[in-house]
């Protein structure tokens, strides 16, 4: 319909996350449009990485779905899943050895033809990608013996191999040293503002969130607390409220909408 506006790029309608006998989270509702970039933060045990389980498709809702793009995840196949998502997980040591550029290769499974594998498209994307996060110096080598922020970047460049239109990511700073955590961040922003990428990612990293994501959402309570503009969510009465911390020690900055590298530049 003319004017019509787009479906939100994956939405929560009233969902109950869980397991086994608990629940995690209950009636949550969320939308994110289009290339949004949307952080998830909150203290341990909130539920942070069981929403982003949820979106993912690797938890089902008690109630409640999820939809991507308009859809109910329900009623895609992992592949259609894998079309319009791509997960970037924590850190994991890998289960088999392959080289960088196999790992990267992997995004691309999604849209092979299974009969013909890989085609020269397939090729042009994992090339590009490795390009794009600068792992030319690590081609041929064996992922497993990368260094963390090595292997994080190698995720990264899987991710934007697979070429989906929204990226959700489960603590990607987690253990990096401040360079490789900038670089990811940097990553995310590069693929949001030039790709319009939808990203979703759950930060520890209060700061990282103020600077990086213009929304942030906060679960507390098996709820979401709040949602909207860094500077409303993360008030020095919420953190101590939330975080059982004074807000005073903690080095968060006001958001910008570029990034501190960018903005000396």
């Amino acid at each position: 319909m003319k004017g019509s506006r787009p479906a939100p790029a994956l939405e929560l309608r009233e969902a109950t996350l869980g397991y086994a006998s608990r629940d995690i989270l209950t009636a949550v509702n969320l939308v994110v449009a289009p290339g949004e970039r949307l952080a998830l933060v909150g203290p341990n045990g909130a539920g942070k990485s069981t929403l982003l389980r949820a979106i993912a498709g690797l938890l089902r809702p008690r109630s409640g779905e999820v939809r991507l793009g308009g859809v109910p995840l329900a009623a895609l196949s992992h592949e259609g899943v894998a079309r319009r998502l791509a997960v970037v997980p924590q850190l994991a040591t890998l289960p088999f050895s392959a080289r960088v550029e196999e790992v990267v290769a992997l995004g691309r499974l999604p849209h092979e033809d299974p009969l013909r594998g890989p085609r020269a498209a397939d090729r042009a994307a994992v090339s590009t990608a490795i390009d794009r996060v600068g792992l030319g110096r690590l081609m041929g080598r064996d992922a497993r013996e990368l260094s963390l922020g090595e292997r994080q970047l190698v995720l990264v460049a899987l991710a934007i191999a697979q070429a989906a239109p929204i990226v959700v990511l489960d603590e990607p700073t987690v253990h990096l040293d401040i360079r490789h955590q900038v670089e990811v961040m940097e990553l995310l922003l590069d693929l949001n503002e030039r790709d319009g990428t939808t990203v979703v990612a759950v930060l520890h990293d209060l700061n990282l969130a103020v600077r990086y994501f213009p929304r942030i959402v906060l679960l507390a309570g098996g709820r979401i607390e709040a949602d909207g503009a860094p500077a409303e969510v993360l008030s020095g009465d919420r953190i101590r409220d939330v975080f059982q911390v004074d807000p005073s020690i903690l080095p968060i900055g006001p958001w910008t909408p570029t990034s501190p590298e960018r903005a000396r530049a």
